[in-house]
């Protein structure tokens, strides 16, 4: 198992493991009012794998 989570790190821009942490902000934003004329969207908190494959 850590050898895959190695690999998945290697594919992303960001080499650090996520946190829930990291999905504070992004999840705070989409239930704001700042983010009410998004549509459709999909916000990847990913590290950069949708980007890098």
């Amino acid at each position: 198992m850590p050898e895959a989570l190695e690999a998945h790190l290697g594919r992303q821009c960001r080499k650090e493991h996520r946190a829930p942490d990291d999905f504070v902000a992004p999840t705070l934003f989409l239930a704001s009012m700042a983010s009410r004329m998004m549509t459709g969207h999909c916000v990847a908190v990913d590290g950069g794998v949708v980007v890098s494959g």
